[in-house]
């Protein structure tokens, strides 16, 4: 049975059960981790034949294919992305395809001499807010759910989500939405619900599973 998405309790599911999204969560981190090491590969590539337009072009198919998985996962399945998520994710490219544009640029014109694989594996990062972003509509659609908690990822939390997260179980109405705080779009915490998600044993790969269906 492949992983198909359930709307009614809003988790994966497969011949195993139901998916826990911390469990979904941690093979976005994979498909990110797997990006930066793609990058700093890249970037090497870069130091070996100096064509810059080679590594700007493969450093954006590299972020538009993890962007369209993270999204995708994070809004159940590439299926049920709407025009208006499309919409979403292809603003969210387009924001790092700027960036990378003028860092290319600085590298044609000889103001950056280098790049640095930490540099080009940084870009990595934004990946993950189009998984949240679309996971957090996801699971707000339905509000009558009993109470919710924020769980912190980072290292290092702005004041604002740890005072969040030390609050504890709270009614949905009376939690801040995620991305509203002093982190913004830097955000990595995550949404939980007192619906509760099933403990089960971890499923490897399914980021790409769920959006290319390779089961």
């Amino acid at each position: 049975m492949p992983n198909v998405y359930d709307p009614t309790k809003k988790l994966f599911r497969n011949a195993q059960g139901y998916i826990p999204r911390a469990k979904v969560r941690a093979e976005i981190d994979k498909l990110i981790k797997h990006v930066q090491k793609q990058a700093r590969k890249l970037a090497r590539d870069y130091e070996q034949t100096g064509n810059i337009i080679t590594f700007e072009q493969e450093m954006r198919d590299l972020l538009k294919s993890a962007h369209i998985v993270a999204a995708s996962v994070g809004r159940g399945g590439r299926q049920r992305m709407t025009a208006r998520d499309w919409g979403v994710v292809g603003a969210k490219i387009k924001w790092q395809y700027g960036y990378l544009a003028k860092f290319a640029a600085k590298v044609a014109k000889g103001t950056v001499q280098a790049i640095s694989e930490s540099r080009a594996a940084s870009y990595a990062s934004a990946v993950y807010t189009s998984y949240a972003k679309m996971d957090v509509q996801e699971q707000t659609v339905d509000p009558t759910r009993e109470t919710v908690r924020l769980v912190l990822n980072a290292k290092e939390s702005c004041a604002e989500c740890s005072a969040d997260a030390a609050r504890g179980w709270v009614n949905f109405e009376d939690m801040k939405p995620l991305f509203t705080r002093l982190c913004g779009d830097f955000c990595r915490c995550h949404l939980e619900f007192s619906s509760g998600e099933l403990d089960v044993p971890d499923i490897t790969g399914i980021a790409m599973r769920v959006v290319f269906g390779d089961e």
